[in-house]
Formats: C-alpha cells, structure tokens, sequence
C-alpha cells in the first residue's frame, strides 16, 4: 500500500480541483418565459490572424468579418456556461450552437458530429454559473435558458440542483419537446447531469467502494434515474405514444450519464415508457471510469453510447483501468497532437478555442515563435540533473514525452501498489476530508492547492540545497522520499486535517520513494497543461473542428500509437509517408528536426520514439560502432489501456556504417471500441 495516500492527495486533489476550476425529493419547475434577453445578435464565426509576438497566453487575436461557411437549415444562436477569468474568479461565458430536430433522424448508435457538438453545448449549459447575483436556487439558469430557445417545455430540476451541494447530490434537468423524425411524431425527452460549479460534490468523485460500480458515481446515476422516473411519469398524459431520450454530462456528470443511460438502455425503458436502444440518444463528454469491466463485457449491447474525451485526460484514467474499470460503451478520442500523421486537425482547435471567447480557453493558447500553439505542446517530462552544493542549486533536465504514456505510468503505479478494498478502507475519508476543506467557503480551493504546491516545490529551494545533497548522499532515494513527506506531512497537520500521524507518515515516505521525484517534478512542472485537456472548452472547440455546421471535417481517430525502443550503438533517423524527416538520433541524443512527433531518451539510455496509428513510417539505422543493437515495437490500443508487442529483434553490428531499414506500416488492427 506504497503509493495510496500520497497519489490521491497529491495528483487527485491538486490536480482535480485545478481541473475543475475553471472545470424522493422535491423538484423545481421553470415556466419557458425565465430565459434572459441576454441573445441580442445573430450567431457569427470569424477567421483570425495571428499577432506575432511573445506571450504567456493573453494576448488579442485581431478579427477578420467573412464567416465561415456554415449550414443554414439549423437553428444558430447562443448558449452560455460557467468557466474562469485570467485572475481565476467564475464567470458566464457564450459560444455559439447550431439545432436540429433532423439529429435525432437516425439511430442513435450513428455517430453524429453535429450532434455530438449540440450535446455538448447542452451539457455545459448545465454547468452551474457562475453569476453570482442568482444565488444557488436559480443556478441552472443557462440550460433553462437554452433549452428554452430550442423549444422545450415543463423544464424541471431535482431537488439537489436547487441547493448548495454535499458530498454525494448530484443536480439533474430535463425537459421534453415534440419533434418528427422519419414521417413520425416523437417525444424528444432532454436530461441533463450538473457536470461543473458543484463544489462538494467532489468527494463523491473520490468515493470508489470495495467493489460493483464506482460507488460515488453510482449514488449519483440512481439518484437521476429516480428523478427522470418521476418526471416521465408525472408527464405521461402530456407524451406521444413513441419517445426518444437525449442524454448528457460532463465529466462527474458524464460518469453519472454513462451509468444512467446503460440501465434504461438495457431495460429498454424507465417509468412508465418503453424506448428502443436506437431511440436512446447518449453523448458523455471527458468521462472517468465507473464500470467493473465484467458488467461491460455482459451488456455488449451500448453502442447508442457515445464517450468523448481526450487521450491525455487523467480524468479519463480514473478510477484505474488496472482495477478492472471501464465505460459503456464506445469511446471516441481527442488524440494528442504527436498521435496525428498530420497534426492540421489538431492545429485546427486553436481557431475554435480562442474564438470561444472564455478567458480559460484564451489562455490554453500560446505562442512560440510567432506562432499560436496549445499548452499541451509544452509538456516534458521533467528530472532531476544535479544537486549542487557550491553553489547551492538543484538543476533539471527536461525531455519529450507522450502525456498520456505518463498518466498511463502514474495510475498503473497506483492500481499496483493498492488495491480498491485498500483504498476504500484506508484514504476516502482522508480524501474527503481535505476535499471538505478545500471546496467549502470561497477562494478555498486555490487556497489549499497553493498550500499543498508550495510546501513540496519548497524542498527545491536554493536553502535546502545542500541538506537535499547530504541526504541524497548518505540515504538515497528513501532519503529524499522521507524530507518531501515531511513537508507534505507537516503541511496537512497544519491544515488541523484529523490523520494517523506516524503510519501516514511512513505511507508517504514508502509513496514518494516508490514513484521517484522525477514523477512528481513531471507532475508538477506540466500541471496547466495536464488540466487544461479536461476543460470543457478543449472538447468543445475539438467537436467544432470536426462539425460541418462550423465548417469542420469530421475525421474519426484511430484510438492507438505506436512505441519504438531502440538501444545500441546506432544513429536513427525516422522518415513518415512523404519522406519528411520526423524523428533524428545521433549518439543516443534527439536532434531537433522541428517535428511534432514525440521522441526522447529513456533513464537507462534507449531512445523512445512515439508514432501515430493512421501513417507509415521508415526507420534507418545506422551503426555508430560493434555491438548489439536491440529494437522493440510495441502498439498501444487506448481501448484496451495496455501494450502488445508487436516485434522484438536484436542485431550484432561489427562495423560503423552497417545499416539495417525498418518498415513501420499503417496500424491496421481492430480498434473497435464497442462495449
């Protein structure tokens, strides 16, 4: 049990609530007239140029007025959601939606990009806002609002989305329209999950039990099918005969979504109704694990399920897929832009997301060289170089990595160092404790995440320098391990958190020894970029770059990549399809060759080089000298969240100059993902 409460405190709480940041009862109805006056101008899009010129983020990109193309037959205006400014306080911020009664024409296991990118802006809208002059009674404001302007009616919440929230409630809306879909007359029925603003709902994030479905997430999903039980029912008079259900969430919410839908799917119905699976419309965006992966693989039946979320998301890797956890469903990724042949459809998000307009969103884009990049872009792994001690300093190394090949190591590290039984035993209430402490009263959750960030970045300041040297000396790694958990441990006690002192703190010393600090620099070095792929407007702008409504082409990810490990005395020169240089080795070390492909040195030496699934590429090996040369290829299947090998060879080299040309072929295999 190494690696329990250091990981959950560390990478769960920091990281999940900058993620978030930004990221039998009564019910309330709402007549159609509370929608605001807030939709004054005609819905646009806009071409941009770029300002060249360094920046952290921040700057203004002027404005061109020619639109873009867009399709005219659906109904364009405008929703709002809940996100951050640049000095991290909320807001409402608006984008744009195109609606379509024509989504809801075909088989809900089509997948509809167009609707994919509406269910989004829906599920958003549901987010609580941020306007704080509505008070938590009236917090579902923007999905009343948008659901309004699209035509539904007797829009009602539960109980749990008219209160602040507590650890396990979850705030559910629905609402329900006449539409024809094929020469027939539907009752459309819109459900929606609060996925984002629901403060304690946290520890229900973090409450995974000892087995079954991931217990806080399947409080939430019973609560909603309770809640849209009663609504049908007290509603039936008011339906047609056939009825189709639209369904959505966001990320807690789209775990409680993925749940939710599987049960009415597999029965077929819920209250009084009964609905076909292909009339069971389900579109979950940036969505944890919550499924035992037997209870997937007995219901192979959820391809009306649509889960949304980036390859490098860790909410994504959460709980660990190592448990056994999984989705209904079919997943369909937002690859990172090194597992693109042509990275053009990832560059395309930079258009979108700066145009969403919400401060977050604005700051995810960079600059680099008078260029406009994503923040993703800038993640490395980060090691520690040195530890001097005239002068005093500690030096960093930073190299190239995959983000997600690294969230990949951190949560198999967690899965294989406790297991869930452990974990539900020993850390939830720690973890719900200091969750409890960080998302009560405003300004909290900053509060606590710089509290935590300060006191561990403080082992590497120039003052500890040479006590880090000396114990580095004299203890090694469990040295190290002991001072950063004492800053940690003594940083919780501050906080006046009810723990077991001496056993925590031996966890945290057997924890931090056990990861190394190189996974902790990473961590911590790439924190804006690992939050930044599970804001909501990341996904959204993805969705837009793949919508024809916004001038999009759709393109459909394969859900894979490839993994060279290449060892021995030999210079590597990788070429792709068009015989463009991407990935250069001399003596071991990458050269810079302005490619977007990741590659990098491994800690014992072997060059590591990462190549998407959907091109082909050319591997030149040339000796630099006598000796063996060891070459694996490995195909990761983000369905399957493991490796396979797909070759291993080794080769004598007796000479310099002698050479060896390796075919890395399109990746062909089954990337199937339903569930």
């Amino acid at each position: 049990m190494t690696l329990n409460r250091l990981l959950l405190v560390i990478c769960k709480l920091i990281l999940f609530a900058v993620i978030v940041s930004g990221c039998g009862a009564d019910n309330a109805q709402f007549d159609s007239d509370l929608s605001t006056d807030r939709h004054t101008t005609p819905f646009e899009t806009h071409e941009y140029i770029y300002i060249d010129e360094p920046s952290t983020g921040t700057q203004e990109y002027e404005y061109l007025d020619e639109p873009a193309p867009l399709r005219t037959t659906a109904l364009a205006g405008y929703f709002y959601f809940s996100s951050h400014k640049f000095d991290g306080t909320g807001a409402d911020f608006s984008a744009g939606f195109f609606w379509d009664e024509a989504y809801f024409s075909n088989p809900a296991s089509l997948y509809n990009p167009s609707l994919a990118t509406m269910t989004l802006a829906f599920a958003m809208s549901a987010f609580a806002s941020n306007d704080n002059a509505i008070g938590e009674a009236t917090q579902a404001r923007n999905a009343i609002d948008l659901l309004t302007q699209i035509g539904f009616s007797d829009i009602e919440l539960n109980y749990y989305f008219t209160m602040a929230p507590h650890e396990d409630s979850m705030g559910v809306i629905a609402a329900h329209k006449t539409i024809e879909a094929n020469g027939e007359s539907y009752t459309l029925i819109a459900i929606s999950t609060r996925g984002s603003g629901y403060g304690m709902e946290w520890a229900g994030n973090l409450t995974m039990g000892t087995e079954g479905y991931h217990e806080g997430f399947n409080r939430a999903a019973e609560e909603t099918y309770r809640f849209i039980a009663d609504y049908i029912n007290r509603h039936r008079e008011s339906l047609c005969d056939n009825i189709k259900l639209w369904i959505t969430g966001y990320s807690r919410g789209a775990a409680v979504t993925n749940l939710f839908a599987a049960w009415v799917t597999q029965a077929e119905g819920i209250g009084d109704i009964n609905v076909e699976k292909e009339n069971i419309f389900t579109y979950t965006f940036a969505s944890p694990r919550a499924v035992p992966a037997y209870k997937v693989e007995m219901h192979p039946v959820h391809t009306n399920i649509h889960n949304v979320l980036s390859t490098a998301d860790l909410v994504g890797f959460i709980a660990p897929p190592a448990w056994g956890f999984g989705r209904y469903g079919i997943d369909h990724f937002i690859p990172e832009r090194g597992l693109l042949g042509d990275p053009a459809a990832f560059d395309s998000i930079l258009y979108f997301l700066y145009g969403l307009g919400a401060d977050r969103a604005k700051a995810a884009v960079l600059s680099a060289n008078g260029q406009p990049i994503h923040v993703t872009q800038t993640f490395r792994a980060a090691r520690l170089g040195g530890i001097n001690i005239i002068p005093p300093g500690v030096s960093m190394v930073y190299t190239n990595t995959l983000m997600s090949s690294f969230l990949l190591e951190i949560t198999n590290n967690l899965a294989e160092s406790v297991d869930q039984n452990e974990y539900a035993e020993t850390v939830e209430g720690l973890v719900r404790a200091i969750l409890a402490l960080a998302l009560v009263g405003e300004g909290r959750t900053d509060f606590v995440i710089d509290f935590f960030a300060s006191n561990l970045l403080s082992i590497l300041s120039l003052e500890n320098a040479l006590e880090i040297g000396l114990i580095f000396a004299t203890d090694g790694m469990r040295g190290l391990g002991e001072l950063a958990a004492r800053y940690l441990y003594e940083g919780i006690v501050e906080l006046e958190i009810d723990i077991d002192g001496p056993n925590f703190l031996e966890v945290l010393i057997d924890a931090i020894t056990y990861i190394g600090p190189d996974n902790f620099l990473t961590f911590f070095y790439n924190i804006e970029a690992l939050a930044s792929v599970h804001h909501p407007e990341f996904v959204l702008a993805w969705l837009m770059s793949q919508d024809s409504n916004f001038g999009g082409t759709f393109t459909e990810f394969a859900p894979a990549y490839r993994k060279l490990n290449i060892y021995g005395p030999a210079d590597v020169k990788v070429y792709d399809a068009s015989g463009r240089l991407a990935a250069w080795f001399i003596n071991s070390e990458p050269q810079d060759v302005e490619s977007h492909i990741v590659s990098s040195v491994g800690a014992t030496g072997e060059m590591i080089i990462y190549l998407p699934a959907d091109m082909a590429y050319t591997v030149e090996i040339t000796a630099s000298g006598a000796g063996i040369l060891y070459f694996t290829h490995m195909i990761f299947c983000f369905m399957l969240m493991e490796y396979s090998l797909y070759e291993s060879w080794s080769e004598a080299f007796s000479a310099y100059g002698e050479a060896i040309t390796v075919p890395i072929p399109i990746y062909a295999g089954n990337l199937d993902t339903e569930a």
